[in-house]
């Protein structure tokens, strides 16, 4: 070969070579912008955040949405009975309300009864006394603090479409010496007639007999002919006999009747 062909040819290689390095030059410039001008878009990517479990919630399950199971309620135990009251409850009870106006009458049988004689679930006493013959003015007071009255003069309410009223003054009772009366002091709350408040009371005149007994006012209803009559109502009524006829003391509402 000659030197001038050798020289071509070196030449010829020189430039394949700078080509090839101007080439991959080029190819390094691009991919090093690629890199720098990746950076700024991931700086301008927002964070990402945390993700928090969220608490989800479950369907009910068939045994949760059951109601509740209710108990019975269970009644009150009834209170134990109260002992009968001695003669001394008696003359404690007189001498709370009638202080000495009034004394037990110790020759009666049976001295007093007891029950609810006005309905109002409270137990109610009725005693037979006498009274002191040196307060007999106390006794016949228009402003004592008991009803003095005569179930008798009162007998049973007559039922009538219109009520008409009496413009008449009624005859007050008088008490006489030594007249047997039957006290009904009206019970309060729980304690009855042994409640210190107790002091709704009253005198009843010619209805002490020798056979007074307590009973249910839907067996007195039994007796009655006009059955309209009476209210039917709970408590009880006192059955006496006098005179060998029985009779009822009741309550109608405001006083005390007579009905036989």
């Amino acid at each position: 070969m000659s030197v001038r062909a050798a020289a071509g040819q070196f030449k010829y290689y020189l430039v394949i070579l700078s080509i090839a390095i101007i080439v991959i030059g080029c190819r390094s410039s691009a991919k090093t912008q690629s890199s720098n001008s990746s950076e700024p878009a991931k700086d301008q990517t927002p964070a990402v955040q945390p993700v928090v479990p969220t608490s989800i919630e479950k369907p009910v399950s068939p045994q949760a949405t059951t109601p509740p199971q209710i108990l019975p309620v269970q009644a009150k135990e009834a209170p134990t009975g109260v002992a009968p009251p001695t003669e001394a409850d008696i003359e404690a009870v007189i001498a709370r309300v009638y202080k000495d106006s009034v004394y037990l009458e110790k020759n009666s049988s049976p001295q007093f009864v007891a029950g609810d004689f006005n309905g109002d679930a409270s137990e109610d006493i009725a005693i037979v006394v006498k009274p002191s013959e040196d307060k007999l003015s106390d006794i016949n007071s228009e402003v004592a603090n008991w009803i003095l009255e005569s179930p008798k003069k009162i007998g049973a309410p007559v039922m009538t479409p219109v009520v008409r009223l009496s413009h008449s003054r009624a005859v007050p009772e008088i008490v006489v010496k030594d007249e047997k009366l039957l006290a009904i002091v009206h019970g309060f709350g729980a304690k009855g007639w042994r409640d210190p408040t107790a002091r709704q009371t009253y005198l009843l005149r010619d209805v002490v007999g020798d056979q007074m007994k307590p009973i249910s006012v839907k067996e007195f209803i039994k007796t009655v002919r006009d059955k309209d009559a009476i209210v039917n109502r709970p408590g009880d009524v006192i059955s006496d006999s006098m005179n060998k006829e029985t009779g009822f003391i009741f309550w109608n509402g405001s006083k005390y009747a007579w009905y036989h």
